[in-house]
């Protein structure tokens, strides 16, 4: 006996004529359905009899079986083929982690940037020796990618500490996340080893940056900051430019970039542009609509539309989807070990001890229940959810924190959706100008898709 998958999300592209798009989100598949196939469709979605008698009924119950949107009776074994292909990846990316850590040196900071989301209770404490050696211990000896964060990690107060972990792993590979303030300071330092990427923060020109990026004093920072990028990029360190963007300051970063790009560093430097977490999602999607327009102008291209979420990805740009456990790939292949003793899972939820994954000084102890462990296999409210396998149970740092950690954040990714879906009808499809959609029922076929991703 056959019977339509429960795990089929169908969207209403909103185009005139009137298509939807079906995601079957067991496989990654995608197709666009247009409106005399999904009105047939839609009769069946509604527990009409699948007993197809016109030649179109037909043809399209046939597709729906290829695509296997239609199924066997017994669905459990394709949700078993599913998580278990989930497993796999997410295997392969544990081993990468096992090669990979991040250290939170302290959560001092220099600068008082009003919209940061780093908790202010932390005291002066540092990142020590021993602490540096249990991370090094946890991970075999064998650190070949080596991420430094804070608070602010290159201030004065932490140079001995990172010439103790350059020493330690001199060869390894080094990516920075830091203000840019002390660049100048830790040039020599810098120039020994292989850094992959340092991202420093520019909130647009000169005059805006220098109101909302200061010091504690009040002073502005971008010249000091300016001076750190020329060094690095005359090294040819390559660096990415973050900028915290609102609707007030867009303009103001668009017209940076321009003067960053004509002092001829382009080689070595990106452009990462995101809306303040702080802004609401009308704002948020308005600042999404002006990326887009502006990421297919060649100095604009903007480094964080190339890592978009699952389904986003997808759909902007034809990146392979597939079925997910986690939020994000980042829970899986991201540790943070702070100066406090504790270990994160994700960069959002560094600081914030509730949302510690464990400790792993001065012993190692991980939680039972943690940001580690939530996914969509212990999220119950997921495991009849026809969006589980793209959602992967929702961002666990937008639930409030009285909630329990294993329940679904679905608002989110549904107004993602929505969103993306609308987009994508603007640009005319990505995966249409790629030409990864058939006639007829379009979707992206196995062979197309594999040549897409491999």
């Amino acid at each position: 006996m056959l019977k339509l998958n429960k795990r089929i999300i169908v969207v209403d592209l909103k185009n005139k004529k009137k298509d939807h798009l079906m995601i079957n989100s067991l496989n990654g598949l995608v197709d666009i359905i247009h409106q005399e196939e999904y009105s047939i469709f839609s009769v069946w979605q509604k527990g009409a009899s699948m007993v197809p008698a016109t030649k179109k009924e037909q043809d399209l119950y046939q597709k729906l079986v290829e695509r296997k949107y239609i199924v066997d009776e017994d669905e459990e074994k394709e949700m078993e083929e599913a998580i278990l292909d989930a497993l796999k990846r997410q295997y392969i990316q544990n081993k990468e982690l096992c090669s990979n850590a991040v250290f939170v040196l302290s959560y001092g900071c220099n600068f008082a940037c009003q919209y940061c989301y780093e908790e202010k209770e932390h005291g002066t404490v540092k990142m020590t020796k021993e602490m540096v050696d249990k991370v090094f211990e946890l991970h075999d000896n064998k650190l070949y990618s080596i991420g430094l964060f804070g608070g602010e990690p290159l201030l004065p107060a932490n140079r001995e500490i990172i010439t103790y972990i350059v020493e330690r792993a001199p060869k390894a590979s080094y990516n920075i996340i830091s203000n840019g303030y002390y660049v100048e300071e830790y040039m020599d330092i810098l120039k020994k080893v292989t850094i992959t990427n340092i991202q420093i923060t520019l909130d647009g020109t000169e005059e805006y940056h220098d109101r909302s990026r200061v010091l504690k004093n009040g002073k502005g920072t971008y010249n000091k900051i300016l001076r750190g990028i020329r060094l690095l990029l005359d090294s040819s360190i390559p660096v990415t430019i973050r900028m915290n963007v609102s609707v007030e300051n867009i303009e103001e970063c668009y017209k940076e970039i321009d003067l960053l790009c004509s002092y001829g560093w382009k080689g070595n430097l990106k452009f990462e542009l995101q809306p303040l977490f702080q802004i609401d999602e009308q704002k948020r999607e308005k600042l999404y609509n002006v990326f887009f327009e502006k990421d297919s102008m060649e100095n604009y291209k903007n480094d964080m539309l190339q890592r978009l979420s699952t389904i986003s990805g997808f759909l902007y740009n034809g990146t392979r989807m597939y079925p997910v456990l986690k939020a994000c790939d980042r829970e899986v292949t991201g540790k943070y070990y702070d100066a406090e003793g504790y270990v994160y899972s994700c960069i959002l939820a560094v600081g914030n001890t509730k949302k510690a994954i464990g400790r792993y000084y001065p012993a190692y102890e991980m939680k039972e229940k943690s940001f580690a462990t939530r996914d969509i296999t212990t999220i119950e409210k997921c495991k009849d959810c026809a969006n589980a396998f793209l959602c992967g149970g929702g961002c666990p740092n937008g639930l409030p924190e009285d909630v329990d950690l294993y329940s679904p954040n679905c608002v989110s990714f549904m107004r993602e959706l929505d969103f993306f879906c609308s987009l994508c009808i603007w640009f005319e499809i990505q995966l249409l100008r790629e030409n990864l959609f058939i006639n007829g029922m379009e979707g992206n076929d196995e062979k197309a898709r594999k040549d897409c991703i491999e």
